[in-house]
């Protein structure tokens, strides 16, 4: 069990997606469900919201409400290290980034380890803006990465993850924990790609627009319900891009001059659907 357990199901239906599309499930992650999606495929971003929030609580208080022994969950750090094992294209920009980002940055962020089971399930990056934190799903343009759709449920279900830990901070984490995440009273979340990823599917970029403005509001909607002034609030969701010129030559991770160009691509990235 996992705390995100049967919440790919929530998704697949609030898309209307069913066992008829071609596929294994979770359907909304393959390309092929992504360009099928036309108006009536949008969902009702607060409902989709509530209903996968409702089922991390659900999935819990099956489990008899466990906590976990893991003080790693949500702290706000920087993972430096260039592992041999993990050098993918993705992860040597992640690292690029934080390296030269500073101290208002974090990176592979662990968001549920050990509370139902194992899991190796860490949010890319975090940055904070006084009481704002960004959570940032990052992607980079390759054959076999994940859509834009998936990508967005990806960090809509870590934001949610977020909140829960919020909401249950002393009944989950072990005493003397001091996540400063778990402190975050805005939360953002974000896709951050290169532009190529967005628009190697030109004819779904119209409903990725849409779908983002759904689920934008949706997540207003829900903090709007919140009747404790104390818990976090959600500002929205968006596509993020670097800017147009932009590209990512993983060869060159460790050249001090290039890592200069990735720190000014990720301080000048902005949303892609302006």
């Amino acid at each position: 069990m996992s705390l995100f357990d049967r919440c790919s199901e929530i998704v697949d239906r609030h898309l209307g997606i069913t066992d008829e599309w071609a596929g294994s499930k979770p359907r909304y992650k393959s390309v092929t469900s992504l360009r099928r999606m036309k108006k009536e495929n949008l969902p009702d971003g607060m409902q989709l919201v509530s209903d996968l929030f409702g089922q991390m609580m659900r999935n819990w208080g099956a489990a008899g409400c466990p906590s976990t022994n893991s003080p790693e969950n949500w702290r706000f750090k920087q993972h430096l290290k260039f592992d041999d094992d993990n050098r993918s294209a993705e992860v040597l920009l992640e690292r690029t980034i934080a390296w030269m980002a500073g101290d208002e940055l974090a990176n592979q962020i662990p968001v549920d380890s050990g509370l139902l089971g194992r899991s190796s399930r860490t949010l890319d990056l975090a940055t904070q803006k006084g009481e704002a934190f960004e959570l940032i799903e990052l992607k980079v343009d390759k054959v076999n990465s994940d859509t834009p759709l998936s990508a967005a449920i990806q960090v809509l279900n870590y934001g949610l993850a977020n909140l829960f830990f919020q909401l249950n901070q002393h009944r989950v984490l072990p005493s003397g924990s001091d996540n400063l995440l778990l402190s975050a009273k805005l939360l953002r979340l974000r896709v951050l790609a290169l532009v190529e990823y967005y628009e190697r599917e030109p004819e779904t970029i119209d409903w990725l627009s849409d779908f983002e403005g759904c689920l934008s509001q949706g997540l207003t909607g829900f903090s709007d319900q919140f009747l404790n002034p104390e818990y976090p609030r959600f500002e929205g969701f968006c596509f993020q891009a670097f800017p147009g010129d932009f590209r990512w030559d993983e060869s060159r991770h460790a050249d001090e001059s290039y890592r200069e160009t990735v720190k000014q691509a990720f301080e000048n990235r902005s949303c892609y659907f302006k």
